[in-house]
């Protein structure tokens, strides 16, 4: 059985960079192609208009 390494991931960026895009990216891709089955993808966003990017 194959288990993650890490299971948190902070991430610092300057305003402006696409930080919100690059975080819905990586959670696709441990939604999907990852291949660990149940997995379970968690996010959070700051207000309604960022939650609607995601």
């Amino acid at each position: 059985m194959y288990v993650g390494r890490y299971r948190t991931a902070y991430l610092l960026m300057a305003r402006k960079n696409g930080k919100t895009e690059l975080t819905a990216g990586i959670a696709l891709y441990l939604l999907v192609a990852d291949g660990e089955e149940g997995a379970e993808i968690y996010g959070c966003a700051k207000d309604r208009d960022q939650a609607r990017l995601v």
